[in-house]
């Protein structure tokens, strides 16, 4: 009986284990699930960059947003509080007013739902996260989607290092896992996947030092060890730098004995892999030598000496505050950076980014928006920090140190241009504040509650049949179609415009002009089907038909429409001014001095322009004048290492036009 007894209460200790360890299906897991679905999309389709994967991933956080909203809004459940939201609601209202400062307003209307989506989901997890059971199921999923990310990155490293020419390996090189002899994986960029494996590093650092389990210890190891291989395996300088900044915090943070398991740890992660070095000298030595080889660069930089990568970043850098002179309140708006930087740059070399999410900010949005947006990240971590100190724990201090390495590595390059890096800073941010005190948030008007406490207004109380269940329930209804409807749209404008580009040259001109036309018609806010559709008429069509005149206007149309959507972009009137020039009509002139005014470092611009004078005004005068000028910088360009002597046809047969 005694022993039927004790079967049965071990029993029951197992089932409550078993409980514990397998959060049960409710509300928040499905939230918990759902705002997760969107994260891993975007880490395996390229970080969510390209138009097609932002609005694909808009659409999958579309779920989680609409049950949250549900259970906030439609059943009235509270909302709980992060203790960040005036910073947080200010930078979205800066993000907001961008639309109306913007130069391009496709862009910053996109940038706008990414900040709505990353909010969301930042609250989702914060107001769901509250048991240990999801707490762990959602730091369990980081390191899944972790462990997914670096295998494949370490497989296709394996086939570029021994170069295997299978289908599957030819496939792993075409989707981008390596770039050059680095590991990037689905993230694009070695730097950027570097970055993001400081995060889970630490984590598995954490979690390794709070469990007690032995079969838990040896796999959080093997973790490490996998985390710590692939990135040594990306040879990313600036995430060595932040993994390094990251790992002094954790050690400082830790208390007592654990400060001194977590050096051990990492000492002993550390001659592991020297070991495997040792086994496999050959592929690891020429990789530490590329690594070690760029810290000397580095060095170098800091004397004044070499260290063109890092030059040319900090040439970019200096142009982001030419161009905050010229917009120095409001910015260009939000998302736009890539689409007047050649205005501003100061040499031969173009970037969609500034390489830093700061000096980006400060362009897009302004002051205003630099400093809402250092207001929000400092007022997040502040809390963090608070959370960390008052509720230790190391998996906890792993996730903080973890973000903080993601947050720094972002203010030295362009991490953040993927929706994948900001919506897991999102996400861990939710994680880690969730574990904080429990407070409701609460939105009142300050000037409300200034004049309600002064006795001049009184307390609005509403009626509970005034706005009822299902008057709330059609109200939502109607809103989830409508954004439903309006990210779909983009979403097959996008796509339709890259199948189209992908089957130029597969299936007939007609079929390709149509599906242009369709992502026109899908979104015509957006320059880019516009711009790709007159290109097709230029580039495939006209050369290639008996008329060619029939579709010139068309073309011409085309161009225009792009010009008028996005009017800073230089490209857009060059292929215009291209165009004007195969007809002999003067406004090619008006077009190339436009692009050269928003390309002026361009030699192909002042060469085109030259063609442009001779060609139809015959003023050879103003030809050599932009001849000249693009000799000087076409030769700039060349003795600063941004181009080759390629640079120099144009113009070279430019000067051969007007001295004949």
């Amino acid at each position: 009986m005694a022993k039927n007894k004790k079967n049965i209460q071990i029993s029951k200790h197992n089932t409550k284990a078993r409980a514990k360890a397998v959060p049960k299906i409710g509300i928040h897991f499905v939230l918990v699930i759902l705002a997760l679905v969107p994260i891993a999309f975007a880490s395996i389709f390229q970080g969510g960059y390209f138009a097609w994967e932002t609005y694909a991933t808009l659409l999958l956080s579309l779920p989680a947003i609409f049950l949250f909203t549900y259970l906030k809004f439609v059943r009235g459940e509270p909302l709980r509080a992060s203790g960040s939201e005036l910073s947080l609601f200010l930078f979205l209202a800066v993000c907001a007013l961008s639309i109306l400062f913007t130069v391009y307003f496709q862009a910053t209307l996109t940038e706008l739902y990414k900040v709505i989506d990353y909010l969301v989901i930042f609250y989702i997890v914060l107001d769901s996260v509250k048991k240990e059971e999801l707490y762990n199921f959602a730091i369990g999923a980081i390191l899944a989607m972790s462990t997914i990310l670096s295998l494949g990155g370490i497989i296709a490293f394996i086939g570029y290092k021994l170069n295997l020419q299978s289908s599957f390996f030819k496939f792993l090189t075409a989707y981008g896992l390596m770039q050059g002899a680095s590991i990037a994986s689905t993230l694009q960029y070695s730097n950027t996947f570097g970055a993001f494996l400081i995060l889970p590093f630490f984590v598995s650092l954490g979690a390794f030092l709070k469990t007690n389990k032995p079969y838990k210890k040896i796999l959080l190891i093997l973790l490490s060890l996998l985390f710590l291989a692939t990135f040594v395996l990306t040879q990313s300088r600036g995430a060595l730098l932040t993994f390094a900044v990251a790992l002094v915090l954790f050690v400082l943070l830790t208390k007592g004995r654990e400060r001194k398991i977590s050096i051990l740890y990492f000492i002993g992660i550390v001659v592991i892999f020297a070991l495997l070095i040792v086994v496999k000298k050959d592929v690891f030595l020429p990789i530490f030598a590329s690594l070690i080889n760029k810290v000397k660069d580095t060095f170098l930089f800091l004397k004044g000496q070499g260290g063109q990568s890092l030059r040319g970043r900090i040439t970019m850098i200096k142009d982001s505050l030419n161009i905050l002179k010229s917009h120095p309140i409001f910015g260009i708006g939000n998302g736009t950076y890539q689409y007047i930087y050649a205005k501003y740059r100061s040499v031969y070399f173009f970037s969609k980014f500034p390489h830093s999410i700061f000096f980006q900010v400060l362009d897009e949005l302004g002051l205003v928006g630099g400093v809402a947006f250092v207001y929000m990240i400092g007022s997040l971590f502040v809390r963090g920090f608070k959370v960390v100190k008052t509720h230790y724990s190391t998996l906890l201090l792993g996730l903080y140190a973890g973000i903080v390495g993601l947050c720094l590595h972002a203010l030295i390059d362009f991490d953040w241009s993927l929706m994948f890096m900001p919506m897991l800073f999102f996400f861990v941010f939710g994680i880690v504040l969730s574990q904080g005190e429990q407070s409701i948030f609460a939105l009142k008007c300050p000037i409300r509650e200034f004049f309600r406490k002064k006795g001049v207004v009184k307390e609005l109380k509403i009626k509970k049949n005034e706005f009822s269940y299902i008057n709330r329930l059609l109200f939502l209804g109607f809103l989830s179609v409508a954004v439903f409807l309006m990210l779909l749209f983009p979403l097959l404008s996008a796509n339709t415009d890259r199948v189209a580009s992908a089957k130029v040259g597969t299936v007939s001109g007609t079929e390709i002009i149509s599906l242009y036309q369709t992502a026109i018609d899908l979104n015509p806010l957006d320059a880019s089907p516009h711009y790709d559709l007159a290109h097709y008429y230029t580039g495939a069509v006209m050369p290639n038909v008996q008329n060619p005149s029939d579709y010139v206007q068309d073309a011409l149309d085309q161009y225009s429409a792009a010009i008028r959507r996005c009017p800073d972009f230089f490209l857009y009137h060059y292929e215009l001014g291209k165009l004007y020039l195969q007809l002999s009509d003067a406004k090619s002139i008006d077009e190339f001095a436009k692009g050269v005014a928003l390309n002026p470092l361009d030699p192909g611009g002042h060469a085109s322009l030259a063609f442009a004078y001779l060609n139809i005004k015959k003023n050879t005068d103003m030809a050599k004048i932009q001849l000249d000028e693009a000799l000087k910088l076409a030769q700039e360009a060349i003795a600063q290492g941004y181009a080759t002597q390629d640079i120099l046809a144009d113009t070279y047969t430019g000067f051969g036009a007007l001295y004949e």
